[in-house]
């Protein structure tokens, strides 16, 4: 029931990213990391995949660089979690090598990349907003662990 949930919400999420495009804080990439915080690895990679999914079929990219670079970031951040200290300095550590890697795999691609204003106003935002997500989330579907 719990992994339901969490599709469900995830759902929401890409519905809520999807009208504020461009120019917005990637929402789903930062439920994807607290998401992946506690989750296990094949959980994170399949809710990173789906989301990517859906992404891929409301934005003009082709079908699956969303969903592999949201699979992978959720898998790289499952494993890179254990490799360091748990601070609050995480979640916009990984956000930002995350947008990072989701724009340089769609310039690879030569996929329809935004302007650079959109995408600064969108790094910025996300990171900025990164701390207030996952301290609205961690306790709202993993109240039993601690930070």
């Amino acid at each position: 029931m719990h992994l339901v949930i969490l599709f469900i919400f995830l759902y929401l999420i890409l519905i809520i990213q999807t009208a504020f495009l461009p120019v917005a804080p990637d929402l789903v990439l930062l439920t994807l990391i607290v998401y992946a915080f506690y989750e296990n690895r094949i959980t994170a990679t399949i809710l990173g995949l789906f989301a990517g999914f859906f992404l891929d079929l409301t934005t003009p990219t082709n079908l699956g660089i969303q969903a592999v670079a949201l699979g992978a970031i959720s898998y790289g951040v499952t494993v890179a979690r254990n490799l360091f200290y748990r601070t609050r300095w995480h979640t916009p550590i990984f956000a930002g090598i995350g947008l990072g890697l989701k724009h340089i795999l769609l310039r690879i691609t030569g996929n329809t990349v935004p302007a650079p204003v959109p995408i600064i106003i969108a790094f910025i935002s996300t990171l900025f907003i990164s701390l207030f997500i996952e301290n609205v989330l961690q306790p709202l579907f993993y109240p039993w662990r601690k930070k």
